[in-house]
């Protein structure tokens, strides 16, 4: 149940720009912490205009994501990360391409020890393969560094053309990927917030035909 909670609350939440998880000392804390960071305030706003330059926090987690594949042939790093011959697809095609645009926010979400659920912006959140995500730890360091291994991860992803994705899976803890520090999650839930038929997609659903109306 919980789990379902913290996915319904985070693409709830994300989409009225956190408004809803800051209403406590708690959850008002760490929002501020993500606007706030290093001093910076609204660090983390997105541009008014597309031709505004980059807020301070989207620039620093554009180079995470140039740094952490740099020089590095992606099918290396999914040789490197799986051993298994074959995986079965989690993530389509078009998942992963909206993962893997970089103008899109990305947002890591899992229940803290408190109870409390805890967001973390994560723009460099990349699609690994069918079944992984990955994002380098070299941003929000601090916050990433303290997610528990094996704790259920939720990866919400949106565009401000109103697409979204809400992902979930077991946090496999930071690895080295390609030599770079990076989380990466196992994702096993996919669910479409979208209009105009939201609802979940993997596992995919068994379709029941109507027969009372």
């Amino acid at each position: 149940m919980s789990r379902l909670i913290l996915s319904c609350d985070l693409s709830f939440a994300l989409r009225k720009k956190l408004g809803p998880f800051c209403l406590d000392n708690r959850t008002t804390s760490f929002c501020s912490q993500i606007h706030l960071r290093q001093g910076i305030a609204l660090a983390f706003i997105v541009p008014k205009h597309v031709h505004d330059p980059p807020t301070l926090a989207i620039v620093e987690q554009l180079d995470a994501i140039n740094t952490a594949f740099e020089g590095h042939n992606i099918i290396e790093v999914v040789a490197r990360l799986v051993s298994a011959e074959h995986m079965q697809p989690v993530l389509n095609d078009w998942t992963r391409a909206f993962l893997n645009k970089l103008d899109n926010l990305k947002f890591l979400s899992y229940v803290g020890t408190d109870g409390y659920p805890i967001i973390i912006p994560a723009i460099q959140t990349q699609s690994l393969d069918a079944q992984h995500v990955l994002f380098s730890t070299s941003v929000y360091r601090d916050e990433l560094e303290r997610i528990p291994p094996e704790t259920e991860l939720a990866v919400f992803s949106m565009a401000l053309t109103m697409e979204d994705v809400l992902l979930r899976g077991k946090y496999l803890g930071v690895r080295r990927v390609a030599g770079i520090r990076a989380g990466v999650v196992q994702v096993d839930w996919v669910y479409n917030p979208m209009p105009p038929v939201p609802g979940q997609v993997y596992p995919p659903m068994e379709l029941k035909a109507i027969t009372e109306f």
